[in-house]
């Protein structure tokens, strides 16, 4: 409760300090259920006629369920960062797995073209004589 008292002197003294209103203020409230809730408030300071500050207006609007969904907006791109880097390092991973087969199968492929040669051609050629 003390808190809730520094803050509203607080504002009192930037209303006093800035001479216009602030808006687009947003904080986190306790509403009469002790449930956290978070509001976007305007307010003014009233001044007579002296310019003494007489009196703070305002206005505040619920925005728990848009701060609800931004946080759960957050998280859902941080699981979609990971996935994405889960994903690259996959990639890359088949990508070096892809490479070797390939290079595999280049040998391979040069190790049959040998064999055909010391084995096969030896006897194509006594055919051919």
């Amino acid at each position: 409760m003390k808190d809730d008292y520094k803050t509203k002197i607080q504002l009192i003294n930037e209303l006093a300090q800035l001479r216009q209103k602030i808006t687009e203020l947003e904080k986190s409230e306790a509403d009469y259920k002790q449930l956290s809730k978070y509001v976007n408030t305007t307010k003014d300071l009233i001044r007579d006629v002296d310019g003494k500050p007489i009196e703070i207006a305002g206005s505040w609007f619920d925005i728990t369920d848009r701060r609800h969904a931004e946080e759960e907006l957050k998280e859902r791109e941080k699981e979609l960062e990971i996935k994405t880097k889960n994903l690259e390092e996959m990639n890359a991973a088949l990508n070096v797995l892809l490479k070797k087969r390939e290079e595999d199968k280049a040998e391979l492929e040069e190790k049959v073209l040998l064999n055909i040669k010391q084995l096969i051609e030896p006897y194509v050629l006594k055919l051919k004589q």
